[in-house]
């Protein structure tokens, strides 16, 4: 497996365009997409374990089913803030410039989460009859 290392994230996209020019466009985008987490993977709070979850919701949700308005850096930006709540770690938004940086605020995140569960719940097997709630 070859392994190239590039300076800068418009070097990345160049080198994306050139990899998926025969490519679908969906699969190009979750290139750029992973370039993206790969640019600010090194930036707190992100870390390996949360860029995989945030990978595996590339290869799996279309980002525009969670905002329709939102460019793609902030939908996985919010998505990463989600991670860090959900792994325990309580971070004020403000406090992280990468998030300041693309403008991710609590309204984002809140719409983000909100469809991302909607995703979810619209995957979910369905079950005939009643659920036994009883213990």
């Amino acid at each position: 497996m070859l392994v190239v290392c590039m300076g800068s994230y418009s070097e990345r996209i160049r080198s994306l365009e050139w990899r998926y020019r025969n490519s679908s466009k969906s699969e190009w985008r979750r290139g750029e997409y992973k370039a993206f987490i790969d640019k600010v993977k090194d930036k707190p709070p992100l870390n390996d374990s949360i860029a995989r979850r945030v990978e595996w919701l590339i290869n799996n949700v279309n980002l525009k089913d969670l905002h329709k308005t939102a460019g793609y850096e902030s939908i996985l930006l919010a998505l990463v803030y989600y991670m860090c709540r959900e792994d325990g770690r309580n971070l004020p938004l403000d406090r992280y410039s990468v998030f300041k940086e693309y403008g991710v605020d609590e309204k984002l995140v809140i719409t983000v989460v909100s469809n991302l569960l909607r995703w979810y719940r619209s995957r979910e097997p369905t079950c005939r009859g009643h659920a036994n709630m009883t213990g």
